[in-house]
């Protein structure tokens, strides 16, 4: 399975005595469409797709556990659930897909999706939360909107604040989409690059408490320093040569 980038953050999980298998539920407001992946027999599948609606459950592996890794990928009508680093083929029909690699050449979506670890445990339990669901993440905290003075105080998780779609208010051409801490960069042409950003503390001698590092490769990095999130989208300064960008929300 390939892996793409750090770990994003997870979807309450916990194990459950009273269902059999892997359950999904879903506790947002919106119909979900949920798929899921596994190894079974050294090779990597995913299926999907289960219709899950709200506060609604559906069992999506029966019986009893026996892998100790699964993978979830959920939509609904507003776009794409918070994913992490792990990628599976997918289609828009209902499909059971053997093998994760090759997904573009064999007519297959390449599609992110979220690790479960159940430990040992026979049964599980998977909620689908607000939180996580597109038109929700990504929503600075309550107290926005914040400045870099105010943060961490007001404004919570940096990266997950920043969360999003954005387009550029000077480029109208480009557009970003922050998902966990993977930046995807997009032109007109699709995806032009991809980087992981992490949360810095200093930066070519520079200390802010919004500081975040973008990483292409290890030949090309850049710091942003985070001036402002609001719910139109954020500000940033570039480091060292100290460029003001603004990324206006689309989602």
């Amino acid at each position: 399975m390939r892996f793409l980038l750090g770990m994003a953050a997870l979807s309450v999980i916990y194990s459950s005595p009273a269902q059999a298998g892997l359950e999904i539920c879903n506790q947002t407001d919106l119909t979900a469409s949920v798929s899921i992946g596994y190894q079974q027999d050294n090779t990597w599948t995913s299926e999907g797709w289960w219709n899950i609606a709200p506060n609604d459950c559906a069992t999506v592996v029966e019986g009893d556990l026996r892998q100790r890794y699964y993978y979830w990928h959920a939509t609904n009508d507003l776009g794409v659930f918070i994913a992490e680093e792990y990628t599976f083929c997918t289609t828009p029909d209902i499909f059971t897909i053997k093998d994760d690699k090759n997904c573009g050449a064999r007519g297959y979506e390449q599609t992110q999706f979220t690790e479960i670890d159940t430990g040992d445990a026979k049964r599980f339990v998977v909620n689908l939360e607000l939180l996580d669901a597109p038109g929700h993440y990504g929503n600075p905290s309550p107290a926005i909107p914040w400045a870099v003075d105010g943060w961490p105080s007001q404004g919570g998780d940096l990266i997950k604040d920043l969360a999003g779609f954005y387009r550029s208010r000077e480029d109208p051409d480009l557009f970003i989409n922050i998902t966990g801490r993977l930046l995807t960069h997009n032109g007109v042409n699709g995806v032009t690059a991809q980087a992981n950003i992490l949360r810095l503390v200093e930066c070519h001698g520079y200390e802010k408490n919004a500081l975040i590092e973008v990483n292409y490769d290890a030949a090309d990095e850049e710091c942003w320093e985070i001036l402002q999130v609001d719910w139109d989208g954020f500000t940033y300064r570039t480091i060292p040569d100290n460029s003001v960008h603004r990324m206006l929300r689309t989602q």
